[in-house]
Parts: structure tokens; C-alpha cells; sequence
């Protein structure tokens, strides 16, 4: 997304970013300056499942935060309304929030909708295809459909027939490679190489050296930054969020320590092997790189990226639950593993070659919604 709004914040047009979290507004800023920063509605507080373990479709996932809820449902998109309101876009580029999607409806601004495999579930059926075959929904989508239905209907929006229907934009940029997309044989539009630039294909450095992406909610981090203490090897570490004192204690480690996001297609190269929360950007940066990766996911995407990765043999779970040193053992010997870094790169080399969409390619394609 922040190539994105550069190249836009480029062009002379008012940026306004709408976010569920926050905590990233000093990459924001630093990034596009004049861009106004407000914070997106939050759903009012449910009873949650365990979402990481029981989402079996898309609907579940919504149904998890309250779309199957009428009364919830409605709050949301009130929320959205009195925002679009005020901001009055002649542009809306909605990245992975379906809810904003229901509040667009009826209203006549272009809606570009952007996002990863697992966020941009194909809209070719009636209804969405499962993420697991091995788990009965916990949300019919009748009954999403259902919710849906009445609440666009109270707000004289046009209800959608089927349940897909009501998240169609204008628009659609699905990023991401196949391995790691959850929908991959549901899929018929195609998948784009991000428009940030993708890293290049080499050899491993000689010597070990480990980029670990961390952030201050990973579990167990307070052992995950003991165990990269511990290592007798170059260790680089971009850390995210407030991790009280981590970051000093690593440095004074010996390790480089970054409070901002790395241009991953730099630092992967000149690394040999990418210890994560199995984020997409960054496993699939990983993939396209050549380098084996650990895997530490907190939340359902996340953890069907690892099980992707792991599948075919490009990397390893971590146990969050481990102790300092027995992670520090499984990074070093990770670290030290000639027959999966070999893999790691045939891997690589034998995927097929994308051209990355250019933010110049997607802003053409948005401003003819907009002329």
C-alpha cells in the first residue's frame, strides 16, 4: 500500500488513510507527510471463537467479528458512513476491509479493493470456497447473507442476490504466488507480484546471517530475543511496535537493530535465512529469495502460510512456547542447514517469472474510474 500512496501522494492528490491499527503511523508518516491519518471504526467487542483454529470459509471469518450480526453490522457501517461523509473521496481503496465494501454500496464513488490471496477470496461463485476442507463452518452463509441483506436493505442500498456479490469493487490487484494462496484451485483471475520490488535470486552469504522480522506482539518474544542474544552469527532484526528495552538489548549484543521496515528485496539477499510471524509480504519475499525461513504465525493467515511453507519443505514451525535456548539451537542449526537453503533456492528458481504491477500501472487503471 505505501508505494501506492506515494505514487498518488506524488500526483498532487489528498491522501487520507483510514487504519485499524495505529501503531504504524510514524512508517506512515515518514513515508507520504501530508497524508491525514484517522482511525478506521472498531467493531464493538463479541464473544470470539477461536478464530485461529475454526475458520473453515471467509463467511466465518466475517461472521467471527459480527457481520452475522444485524445490530453490529449496522453500528459498522454508521461508523463508515459518518467518516466517507466527512473525507468526502473521490477514490476509495479499500485493503482488506470488507466492511467498508457494504458501506460503498449505493454510494456512487469508485471502490478499488487490493490485497493478499487469503484476504481477496474469489468472487466467481455464489458463495465463498472453504480454507479447510477438515472443519464444518461455524456461520452458515445463508445466514450472512441473511444479515447482510437486512442491513443493506434498511439503508436503501441494493441487496446483493448471492453473498459474494455484496464485496464486488471496480477494481480488484490480487497480490501473492500460488503457494501461498489459501484459494489457488478456486482461483481464475490472476495473482500480481507486488508493486514493491521483489528481491533478486542468489546464493546464500558464506556466513550465516539471520533477518528477523519481530514485533512486540509475537508470543514468547521476550525468549525469541534471548535466543538471537545467544547466537554466534550476524543477526539483523527489524522490530515492530514498543518491545520495551529488546531493542538495546540486542544491540548491545553485537546485533543491527532497525524501528523501521527494511526494503526486503535489500536486506534478503545478503541473508541466509528469514525468521518471521509468517506474515505475506515476507514469507513470499522469502519464497521468490531462496532463503529458509522460521516461522513463528499468530493469527489464521499467518498460519496457513506456514503451513504452505512448511509443506514444501521451505521452512520450519518454531514452538513459540520453547525455551531461549532450545530456539536458539533450532536458529543456528536452521541457519546452518546447506541441504534446505540448496532447496530453498531450486525452489525459487523454478517458479514462474512475474512482472510486478507497477503503482504507475494500478494508478492508470484507478484514475479511468475516476475521469
Amino acid at each position: 500500500m505505501l508505494p501506492l500512496m506515494q505514487a498518488l501522494a506524488n500526483r498532487g492528490m489528498r491522501i487520507v488513510l483510514v487504519a485499524c491499527d495505529l501503531s504504524h503511523v510514524a512508517i506512515i508518516r515518514a513515508a507520504v507527510p501530508a497524508a491525514t491519518i484517522i482511525q478506521a471504526p472498531v467493531w464493538p467487542a463479541q464473544r470470539r471463537l477461536n478464530q485461529q483454529q475454526a475458520a473453515a470459509n471467509y463467511s466465518d471469518i466475517l461472521g467471527l467479528v459480527g457481520f452475522a450480526d444485524v445490530s453490529r453490522l449496522s453500528i459498522m457501517l454508521l461508523a463508515w458512513d459518518g467518516l466517507l461523509d466527512a473525507i468526502q473521496p473521490d477514490l476509495v481503496i479499500a485493503d482488506h476491509s470488507p466492511g467498508l465494501l457494504l458501506a460503498m454500496r449505493g454510494r456512487p464513488t469508485p471502490v478499488v479493493a487490493l490485497g493478499t490471496g487469503y484476504t481477496m477470496p474469489p468472487l466467481e461463485w455464489p458463495e465463498f470456497p472453504p480454507l479447510r476442507i477438515d472443519l464444518a463452518p461455524l456461520f452458515p452463509q445463508d445466514r450472512l447473507l441473511s444479515s447482510i441483506r437486512q442491513v443493506l436493505i434498511s439503508r436503501g442500498a441494493e441487496a446483493p442476490k448471492h453473498l459474494t456479490d455484496a464485496f464486488r469493487s471496480a477494481e480488484r490487484f490480487v497480490f501473492g504466488i500460488d503457494i501461498l494462496d489459501p484459494y489457488a484451485a478456486y482461483r481464475n483471475e490472476p495473482l500480481l507480484a507486488s508493486p514493491e520490488k521483489q528481491p533478486r535470486l542468489t546464493p546464500p552469504p558464506a556466513e550465516p546471517h539471520v533477518f528477523a522480522y519481530l514485533s512486540s506482539d509475537m508470543p514468547n518474544l521476550d525468549a525469541l530475543v534471548q535466543s538471537l542474544a545467544r547466537l554466534q552469527m550476524k543477526v539483523t532484526v527489524f522490530l515492530r511496535g514498543d518491545a520495551g528495552p529488546a531493542a538495546e538489548f540486542l544491540k548491545l549484543r553485537g546485533h543491527t537493530v532497525f524501528d523501521q521496515p527494511l526494503a526486503l528485496a535489500e536486506i534478503l539477499p545478503s541473508c541466509s535465512l528469514v525468521l518471521s510471524s509468517a506474515g505475506a509480504y515476507t514469507t513470499q519475499a522469502a519464497i521468490l529469495a531462496g532463503r529458509p525461513q522460521l516461522l513463528m504465525p499468530a493469527q489464521h493467515e499467518a498460519s496457513l502460510n506456514t503451513d504452505a511453507i512448511t509443506s514444501h519443505g521451505l521452512g520450519i514451525r518454531l514452538d513459540p512456547r520453547a525455551s531461549d535456548a532450545d530456539l536458539a539451537v533450532s536458529i543456528q542449526a536452521t541457519a546452518s542447514d546447506v541441504d534446505l537453503a540448496n532447496h530453498c533456492m531450486a525452489f525459487a528458481n523454478s517458479l514462474p517469472k512475474k512482472s510486478a504491477v507497477t503503482a504507475d500501472d494500478m494508478i492508470k487503471r484507478m484514475t479511468t474510474l475516476i475521469n
